[in-house]
């Protein structure tokens, strides 16, 4: 860093909430006032029998300055200054943080958390679906054709309210309940009344085989409805296509319901639909809490099968759920894959069902990604379930889906001391994730490739931001290398959008690319736990838009540095500080 440059800093953290007499405040103080003037300073100490000499030796200058600019009461006594600065820091937690961006973890203390739970207690009530008096049309195809919508799902709903009789959010309880009871409302506006169709992807034209046994076992499961062969008016057909399963070469079936014009998506209200994912930052503290108190580990994973497909949506809505399978129209019953308000409406649910999880099962230790719920448990807490031997907190939460008739299948049901969750490994062992070789080695090639054009689609951008904000759960802090792509795109709605590349976003890109390949994970244990009395070297630093201050209070020098124009962002430099 550079010296001699103006100190724009107010000293190190809280400085202002320091004593005003005490040793340390008189020396940041001091510094900056050199600062001001443009000297670089260092306060020289030697070491004797007692420890530090009681005051400063020599105060060093590049630049000579009037003694009018030296404070009178520059003279200090080291030793208190140094006690000071420990006491300081360690009443404040200073020294008991990790600043890894977005992974702040405070030790002795840190407690997990879970945002799926805590979300239901503040959670807004969800939207009934609109009366059927303002959609005529929709009103006389509901009755008319009524065996064609049907609300279906397995969910015990009198169990569901009842378990949730002590939840203190009732307007929110109260609106997923009728949900469940009377199919839910995407959070959209009402679509027209006008017949859209548009046809399958041409994907599916090859495996027409399995798009025939996939609307079968759907019409069989009562989530499709027996085919006919006219749309009714206000009916909406989306396209199916076909992808490939998660970590296999199988295809699925899915419906695209972001094609058209407009698409019914589109209807939907983007800003009531926003989900705040967990990541491992939430969950390292479990792991930290019992690792402390010398118990061995046993992660778990359990699954929902079906997931969104389990909840029935309102019938008005249904309407506007067509599929096409072999020349006749079937209506899609249920939450999709394909919706856009589908991940909310999962989310808003399930936070009731770990609700239930925690205050009645007492299972503590857990988080929660979609349909995927983890935890960490004692190794000898291992408990024999229905003829499985699983830990004692995975047994609680399958009996509790069992009580709710939440399907699950024992295939999707884990547990050991490694485990991959949300897509990376957690070893209990060690106390560490990473990104496992495979993801690591597809996401690097992604990052590569997707500068090789000069331009990609909306789409493409945030197809890939996302990818990489998931990947950088075991890299927290590559996060900065995605802030130019962000500020790329900012501002941005039409998906199909094409946005030139700059410089400037190939070349952080590019670094992060090559930071990833050489990554080897996160050991959280050692990353955080430490105090003050066991550091080394003890340094503070801070950030503004256009500048770094760092304080080394070992050696009593202050420095900052200029930030480069144009990239005077304050999240880049808060991440360049830490």
């Amino acid at each position: 860093m550079a010296r001699g440059q103006r100190w724009t800093g107010t000293g190190p953290p809280a400085l202002n909430k320091l004593n005003s007499k005490s040793s340390l405040r008189r020396a940041c103080r001091a510094i900056r006032l050199f600062a001001e003037a443009g000297i670089s300073t260092n306060a020289l100490t030697r070491r004797n029998v007692a420890g530090f000499m009681t005051s400063a030796t020599l105060w060093g200058v590049t630049n000579p300055i009037s003694e009018s600019t030296i404070p009178n009461d520059l003279s200090f006594d080291a030793t208190k200054f140094k006690e000071d600065l420990v006491r300081e820091m360690t009443e404040r937690d200073y020294g008991t943080q990790s600043f890894k961006r977005g992974y702040k973890w405070e030790w002795p203390g840190a407690k997990g958390y879970s945002n799926t739970i805590d979300s239901s207690l503040t959670a807004e009530p969800l939207d009934a679906p609109p009366p059927l008096s303002d959609d005529p049309k929709a009103a006389y195809a509901l009755k008319q054709y009524s065996s064609f919508f049907v609300l279906t799902s397995p969910i015990d709903v009198n169990m569901f309210e009842f378990l949730l009789r002590d939840h203190p959010n009732r307007p929110f309880v109260e609106s997923v309940v009728q949900g469940l009871r009377e199919g839910f409302w995407p959070m959209a506006d009402l679509p027209s009344e006008k017949v859209s169709f548009v046809k399958n992807h041409q994907v599916c034209n090859q495996a027409p085989d399995l798009l025939t046994k996939a609307c079968k076992e759907e019409v069989e499961a009562g989530r499709y409805s027996e085919g006919f062969h006219t749309l009714l008016p206000g009916m909406k057909v989306s396209p199916l296509l076909l992808v490939a399963k998660k970590g296999s070469s199988n295809m699925r079936v899915c419906t695209d319901m972001s094609y058209g014009k407009p698409s019914l998506n589109d209807h939907i209200i983007k800003d009531r639909i926003k989900v705040s994912f967990h990541s491992l930052i939430s969950f390292a503290p479990y792991m930290v809490e019992m690792a402390k108190k010398g118990i061995p580990l046993m992660l778990w994973k359990s699954d929902v099968q079906n997931a969104y497909r389990i909840l029935a949506m309102a019938l008005a809505w249904q309407l506007r759920q067509i599929v096409c399978v072999d020349n006749m129209f079937h209506v899609d019953r249920c939450a999709n894959f394909g919706s856009a308000a589908s991940p909310k409406i999962w989310c808003l649910f399930f936070s009731l069902v770990l609700w239930i999880a925690r205050t009645r099962m007492g299972i503590s230790r857990m988080n929660n990604l979609m349909d995927d719920t983890w935890g960490v448990a004692p190794l000898s807490s291992m408990v024999v379930f229905k003829g499985h031997q699983v830990p004692l907190d995975q047994a609680k939460l399958l009996l509790l889906f069992d009580v709710l008739n939440i399907p699950w299948e024992w295939k999707k049901q884990v547990h050991g001391v490694y485990l991959e969750i949300i897509g990376h490994l957690v070893r209990s062992k060690e106390l560490s994730f990473s990104l496992p070789d495979d993801k690591k080695a597809n996401l690097v090639m992604a990052l590569r490739t997707f500068t090789l054009t000069k331009s990609r689609s909306l789409r493409n951008w945030q197809s890939l931001l996302g990818w990489a904000s998931w990947g950088l759960n075991s890299f927290p802090l590559g996060r900065w290398a995605l802030q130019s792509s962000w500020e790329k795109i900012a501002g941005k709605s039409h998906k199909f959008l094409v946005v030139p590349h700059n410089k400037t976003v190939q070349k952080d890109l590019s670094w992060l690319a090559d930071c990833l390949e050489k990554s080897t994970g996160n050991l959280f244990l050692e990353a955080v736990i430490w105090s003050v009395s066991e550091a080394d070297f003890l340094c503070t630093a801070d950030a503004c838009p256009s500048r770094l201050g760092v304080w080394l209070p070992n050696t009593v020098e202050g420095f900052h540095f200029a930030l480069p124009v144009p990239s005077r962002d304050i999240y880049w430099a808060e991440l360049a500080a830490t």
